[in-house]
């Protein structure tokens, strides 16, 4: 946010717009490809080839500093180093952890709705001090750290397991003359196109296509709409900080619950878009102090921040961990696709006479109908029997 008033200053606003939207898309639609690299190589690889594009691009805008080239490397180049970064640490909790698997998701997501939170100060500290180019600068450093956390991503002895078992049925495939064409043979265990056909994971990734779009909508005309409803800029601008906050405590409450022997994520799942659908509906009767603003901000972070949590756990509920990768990637895909139709459906909205009222009406529609889909999933739901044997004592017999 802090980077894009900076851009504000000297750029046109459709054209920061359309930086944030490449970027973000890149993101997501690079999550699809991200997971198919964890199938075809490792989580490591996947993981520093994300931060080598991250990194690099970020860093260069010192040196060459002008709105094309910001396009170019902060909103395509870095965007997808961010995509291919965000499936290795999902899919590594499911192969190193099974028994408290829970506590180590929440520990993981937590740190992005930590990283909401502090972004906005340290970003305009930098600003302050160096510039904005400098502060790309200093940006790339920080980033620079991801080295050591992607070398710590070690195979563990289930996705070696997993992969020496797979490179076995394909040898014996080959020779029994079952597949005639090697690239796609791989193409399609690999990748594991078959997860497309379950009708309970499809549901799911539609349920999380349907709160995606309400989500986007809500964070773009929340502060806008304070302000008309007569609270400050400042105090408008303290929601979204709120919305961090609480979404630590969110992702860490739910991480907690969904562990071994714990909540059923499906119907935890179901619960959260309920009830962030019922506060969105009913916003608008509650929204003309800053008080009741605050309220809403603070229970929507809690319950959307475990939302956000919810793609592992569902993941590994639905399909297994031995298909984590796909299942995440393809997620992610079309959670961005939902995040980046979101504004202009709000907008076409309020252009053809409508208010921000009835946006948050539409969002709140949005999220019940993703809790229906959540609930009519379980029609086709089989409940995985693949038990996870690994733990922490891979660390210690990995290699540095």
């Amino acid at each position: 946010m802090e980077i894009k008033l900076q851009l504000l200053k000297h750029c046109n606003e459709s054209k920061i717009q359309r930086r944030e939207e490449q970027r973000f898309r890149s993101r997501m639609g690079l999550g699809d490809y991200g997971s198919s690299m964890c199938c075809w190589y490792h989580k490591r690889i996947t993981y520093l080839r994300g931060w080598c594009c991250s990194c690099g691009s970020t860093s260069e805008l010192f040196v060459s500093y002008n709105l094309n080239y910001i396009l170019i490397t902060y909103g395509i180049i870095a965007g997808s180093g961010l995509g291919l970064c965000a499936t290795p640490p999902l899919v590594v909790i499911g192969y190193f952890f099974h028994l408290k698997r829970g506590l180590a998701l929440a520990v993981v997501v937590s740190g992005a709705g930590f990283g909401m939170f502090i972004a906005g100060p340290i970003l305009q500290a930098l600003i302050n001090q160096y510039g904005l180019p400098g502060a790309f600068l200093v940006l790339g450093a920080i980033s620079s750290n991801q080295i050591v956390i992607g070398t710590l991503m070690r195979p563990s002895d289930l996705e070696n397991k997993h992969k020496n078992d797979l490179k076995r049925k394909r040898d014996i495939d080959i020779l029994t003359s079952k597949s005639n064409n090697n690239i796609s043979y791989n193409l399609k265990n690999l990748l594991h196109f078959d997860i497309l056909s379950d009708k309970s994971f499809m549901f799911c990734s539609i349920q999380y296509l349907l709160w995606n779009v309400p989500f986007s909508i809500l964070l773009l005309h929340l502060t806008n709409y304070a302000v008309l409803q007569g609270s400050s800029k400042e105090n408008a601008a303290l929601l979204i900080t709120y919305i961090g906050i609480s979404s630590v405590f969110g992702r860490i409450i739910t991480g907690l619950s969904v562990g071994h022997n714990g909540l059923d994520p499906v119907m935890l799942n179901f619960g959260f878009n309920g009830i962030v659908g019922l506060l969105t509906i009913l916003f608008p009767l509650y929204s003309g102090t800053f008080q009741g603003q605050t309220v809403f901000t603070i229970l929507f972070g809690l319950y959307s921040g475990g939302l956000t949590t919810m793609i592992n756990p569902l993941c590994m509920e639905l399909i297994g961990v031995s298909k984590l990768s796909s299942g995440i990637g393809t997620m992610y895909f079309i959670g961005g696709v939902g995040y980046i139709i979101g504004p202009p459906i709000a907008g076409i909205l309020v252009d053809n006479g409508g208010t921000y009222e009835d946006s948050f009406i539409l969002c709140g529609v949005l999220f019940l109908l993703a809790a229906v889909f959540t609930l009519i999933l379980n029609n086709w739901r089989i409940h995985t029997k693949e038990v996870v044997v690994v733990s922490l004592e891979n660390l210690k017999r990995s290699y540095i």
